[in-house]
């Protein structure tokens, strides 16, 4: 039993007791009485005063005074008129009580009123449930005990509001999910800064308010795969060019490098629920070049993908939102030159405090990710890879704070690596970063600092 249900029991109570002395019996009242009766006291006394006549026997009295025999719904039909016909000021206590355990005898539009009378009101109330606020001289550190009424099934507002919630679900118009690629966005988003090594500097000007042109020099480190066990690295620095087009119905961005790599995405709303992506990146190094053309719909509570790839590659996803909260997925792809194809199925789920996301496909990867967040600066992150093929198992648990002017994300995994990324907003335009990575395993460390200037 909730905290607030045992304190409004124990106001009910209290104000019985307080003006139990002056409410009289249920026998049949004498012409004194009835004279009496006719100068009983409306507003909060008047509604005491017909709820302790309905727990003593089920008789009430309508707002003209009259006495009623037909039990208890009588009783609270009576109760619900003095409600709409008088101006109750500290009775939402007991509404909410009377609310609680015989909600199922009450209209539907008395349960409204009463429950946004408790909902918003609650919180001026507490001077009423003290023992000063009624005027009793019972001690505040000793109440009596509540006596509570028996209601099987009886619920606290906040699950009987969700409840309602649930219940009013209107299962044709759900909400339209996520892309399929992005069903861990969250997570990785604090799993997977752009952690870098030296130092880069990338500088953005707006020539008007859909076309700019971006510039970035970086100096640092490259690691060479080998097949031993220790990291290999050569100094590299390079320079790189940058333009940008953005529409709200297309958009172009175009980058190229120094050691002649070119790099280029369009995106191209066709109609309101039909949009291409096209990635291309070209190199000098022969066989190394790739492209994809990716054709996305998005319905009213789905999404689905057709992919198209150099190399023969072919893929196609679609995820379905099945609830409010709860969507299903599934992909499966074919490489023509490997003569490989798979399958997969993912799931999320999520609400306004958590997101938790699992992938499976038949290649032997299964990923999970799940993201709490703590409140509206802090979100907390964690995953788990298995790959079947390889045995090989890695988890990782990582934090994403929000300050006011800065961003810190970090992460530590299972194979001895730490992480952090820090963006500090220094003026308007202007961003310093920190790069930080320590991989106790391969005694490996990285550390970079760079500096944005431009929106």
């Amino acid at each position: 039993m909730s905290k607030t249900k045992l304190l409004v029991a124990a106001a009910i109570q209290r104000v019985l007791l307080r003006w139990g002395q002056n409410l009289g019996n249920t026998e049949d009242p004498s012409p004194k009485q009835q004279n009496a009766d006719k100068r009983k006291p409306k507003g909060f006394r008047g509604f005491l005063l017909r709820w302790d006549t309905f727990l003593r026997g089920g008789r009430g009295c309508d707002g003209e005074g009259r006495c009623c025999d037909e039990g208890g719904r009588e009783a609270l039909r009576c109760l619900e008129h003095e409600l709409f016909a008088s101006s109750i000021t500290k009775s939402h206590i007991a509404c909410g009580f009377l609310w609680w355990h015989y909600r199922d005898m009450l209209s539907t539009g008395f349960c409204d009123i009463i429950y946004g009378c408790c909902s918003s009101r609650y919180s001026s109330s507490r001077s009423f449930l003290s023992p000063s606020g009624m005027g009793s001289s019972v001690s505040h550190s000793a109440p009596p005990a509540p006596v509570i009424p028996s209601a099987a099934g009886a619920a606290p507002p906040a699950d009987l509001k969700e409840a309602a919630k649930e219940e009013n679900v209107d299962w044709l118009n759900l909400p339209c999910p996520v892309p399929y690629e992005e069903i861990q966005r969250e997570a990785l988003m604090s799993l997977k800064p752009e952690l870098f090594e030296g130092m880069r500097f990338d500088f953005t000007k707006g020539l008007n308010p859909k076309f700019s042109l971006s510039h970035s020099v970086f100096m640092g480190s490259a690691e060479i795969p080998s097949q031993s066990s220790d990291t290999i690295k050569v100094p590299t620095a390079h320079y790189e060019f940058g333009a940008n087009f953005l529409d709200p119905k297309l958009m172009l961005v175009g980058r190229i490098l120094t050691d002649g790599r070119l790099n280029a995405r369009v995106k191209c709303d066709l109609t309101e629920n039909l949009t291409l992506k096209v990635n291309a990146q070209i190199q000098n190094e022969p066989h190394f070049s790739q492209g994809t053309f990716n054709f996305d719909y998005k319905g009213k509570d789905f999404r689905s993908q057709f992919q198209m790839g150099n190399s023969a590659f072919y893929g196609i996803n679609y995820i379905q939102s099945v609830s409010p909260h709860l969507s299903l997925g599934t992909e499966a792809f074919w490489l023509g030159h490997q003569r490989k194809s798979g399958i997969g199925f993912a799931a999320r789920y999520n609400t306004d405090k958590m997101v938790a996301a699992g992938q499976i496909a038949s290649t032997g990867i299964i990923a999970l990710s799940y993201v709490q967040k703590v409140s509206e600066k802090v979100s907390l992150a964690s995953d788990l890879m298995y790959n079947h093929m390889t045995r090989d198992i890695t988890s990782s648990f990582g934090y994403d704070y929000i300050l006011r002017q800065c961003r810190l994300r970090g992460k530590l995994d299972s194979n001895g690596c730490v992480a952090a990324y820090l963006e500090e907003r220094l003026n308007m335009g202007v961003n310093f970063i920190l790069s930080a990575e320590i991989d106790h395993t391969k005694k490996d460390y990285k550390f970079g600092f760079g500096m944005t200037l431009g929106e």
